[in-house]
């Protein structure tokens, strides 16, 4: 119970502060600076998406056999060495954007541009040290950790930011700089709570664990990218068709209709997670994977529900939801905000279902859909957004995820089957 409790503490906390943040970032930032703020958060997730997120899952998946095993030296060394790409990436992109770039980066803040690219590798290369230390974190089951290290970070942030605007006028590079300071000391925290200093040495990486993180990881690379490219494609479509300023618009909606759906997705993975692959670990597999199975459908279900209930609870509270979180300029979005939640949420409750695929190390099953799924998406939201703008957007948003999730339902219910054929026959 204690662990519940912190787990999804942790994501309350993160959630809280996010919703602050981002009444102080509308209130900081004008909506050409918020705007621009968004597409480049966007377009250095791809980092996130397509590297660090399938790297730091499989530190995940495999910290329990290496402790298991006795194996942590190899683990945490051949993670290292697989981080180390990682960074030279960010520097070269960077580079490569200020030579190739030069016009258009100086329309982002003129004669700051150079100050905002360091800004934002920085962040970009502390964020991903972040993400793969709090995994392992999770994985150790370090629940107290995991929630005092995410509020440090998601708080810190904003309230260096805040204190900031009190006293400066404040610039895009400025946050951006705050993000990184805040995120560089939650880094240090966590890496001397989780890492055991003997361990550290790179030289005693082992092929074996590059190879088995490497495998567990692609699937997710693969669909990382194109998950990168729907994700992106509602903020570069409507700066194409329309300005700006309604990309700030669309930036406001998404980030209030993904929050309580991360928030939600998060905790429940991030609580079940670490048991089911404990479980699927165990003795007797086919039982194990067989009851990971029920488990997720159980889970799937109450998701389901809990997002129709929150669909019609949005209708109701979106005005006052936006009176409180966002500054003035943004309120006469709020009628959208209902269909941007279920949007995300048709994906979150398809992850709640992937659940179980993780739990298998079955992720290979997902690429086809999740690629094609999220290739369909980028082409409606383009169309959506040259038809009808920032309706158009959300119209097509709710579209992919309806394809996603029925996808996704049937694979999990043919392989429910097949393993609850196998448990009965054992």
């Amino acid at each position: 119970m204690r662990d519940a409790i912190f787990t999804v503490g942790a994501q309350v906390s993160a959630g809280i502060g996010s919703l602050i943040g981002l009444r102080i970032l509308t209130e900081v930032l004008n909506p050409t600076q918020y705007g621009t703020m968004a597409i480049l958060m966007t377009a250095i997730s791809i980092i996130s998406i397509a590297y660090t997120g399938p790297l730091s899952n499989s530190a995940g998946r495999f910290y329990a056999s290496a402790v298991a095993e006795k194996k942590t030296a190899q683990y945490y060394n051949s993670i290292t060495v697989l981080m180390i790409p990682l960074d030279l990436i960010v520097i070269i992109a960077c580079a490569t954007a200020l030579f190739l770039y030069p016009e258009d980066l100086k329309m982002l803040e003129s004669g700051d541009e150079i100050k905002i690219l360091i800004a934002l590798a920085l962040y970009a290369v502390i964020e991903a040290k972040y993400t793969i230390l709090d995994n392992i974190a999770n994985a150790a089951q370090k629940r107290i950790l995991v929630f005092v290290s995410k509020t440090l970070k998601i708080w810190g942030m904003y309230s260096i930011v805040y204190l900031l605007a009190k006293n400066y006028d404040l610039k895009l590079s400025d946050v951006l700089l705050s993000y990184a300071a805040s995120t560089f000391l939650v880094v240090v925290f966590l890496f001397l709570n989780v890492v055991p200093k003997e361990v550290l040495n790179i030289k005693k990486y082992s092929k074996g664990y590059i190879r088995s993180l490497f495998a567990y990881a692609w699937p997710f690379a693969t669909w990382g990218v194109t998950l990168w490219a729907y994700n992106a494609s509602s903020r570069f479509a409507v700066q194409k068709f329309q300005n700006i300023e309604e990309v700030a618009n669309i930036a406001i909606l998404v980030q209030l209709g993904s929050l309580p759906i991360n928030f939600c997705v998060s905790a429940l993975t991030a609580y079940l997670l670490p048991l089911y692959f404990e479980k699927a670990a165990g003795q007797n597999f086919a039982n194990g994977i067989f009851h990971v199975y029920t488990s997720v459908l159980k889970w799937a279900s109450i998701s389901a529900v809990c997002l129709a209930m929150g669909f019609i609870l949005a209708q109701f509270s979106a005005e006052l939801v936006f009176q409180l979180l966002v500054a003035d300029t943004y309120r006469d979005l709020y009628f959208l905000w209902p269909y941007s939640l279920t949007s995300f949420g048709l994906l979150g409750v398809a992850q709640v279902f992937s659940m179980a695929l993780r739990a298998e190390s079955a992720s290979t099953v997902l690429v086809i859909p999740k690629n094609i799924s999220y290739t369909i998406g980028c082409v409606l939201v383009t169309v959506g957004a040259y038809q009808d703008g920032i309706w158009g957007v959300l119209l097509a948003l709710n579209a992919t995820g309806i394809i996603h999730l029925v996808w996704i339902i049937r694979i999990f219910v043919k392989r429910y089957h097949n393993h609850k054929l196998m448990n009965t026959i054992i």
